[in-house]
């Protein structure tokens, strides 16, 4: 190889090179900290790193909600709806968990409510043969509110549950 050749070539190099620093010296100043940002992070952590309640905390809870609630909850379930305008036809009704109010007709109804852009008015359901369902059209998610009045005189259990349905 041609020393001749050579030296010019490393010369080339290093004048180009430092003609590259000279033209992005200036934008060079977030390069190293952006640099390291990318190849240095700490793995996201795999739990919470502040305090949350322990499973039996949680597990207390929970028991506490059946006790609360005397055992019972809503649950719903959707259809397409058979109405103008609106996208399902929401079937709400009261459940229960093992045995309770359901079992012994200790039940005197269940007020419904849905909101204004539903109706103006709670629904008010008796009948414990059909579970105190009823059914409502929706064009939209929303939030029901069941008010359970009880027999013997107990105040009334506030339920909730969010109506939502998918739709494709």
């Amino acid at each position: 190889m041609d020393l001749a050749l050579l030296v010019p070539g490393i010369v080339f190099a290093l004048v180009f090179l430092l003609a590259l620093y000279l033209v992005f010296a200036p934008l060079m100043h977030w390069w190293p900290h952006h640099l390291l940002s990318q190849l240095v992070t700490d793995p996201p952590p795999a739990e919470p790193t502040s305090p949350t309640p322990s499973w039996q905390q949680l597990n207390d809870l929970r028991v506490q909600t059946y006790e609360r609630n005397r055992g019972l909850f809503l649950v719903h379930s959707c259809a397409p709806s058979t109405a103008a305008g609106q996208v399902v036809d929401a079937h709400i009704c009261l459940t229960q968990h093992s045995n309770g109010p359901l079992d012994d007709e200790s039940i005197q109804a269940v007020e419904y409510t849905f909101g204004p852009q539903f109706t103006d008015h709670s629904l008010v359901r008796t009948d414990p043969q059909d579970g105190y369902c009823v059914t409502v059209s929706m064009w939209g998610p929303m939030l029901c509110l069941a008010k359970v009045y009880f027999r013997d005189g107990t105040p009334p259990l506030l339920l909730e549950r969010y109506i939502s349905f998918e739709t494709t």
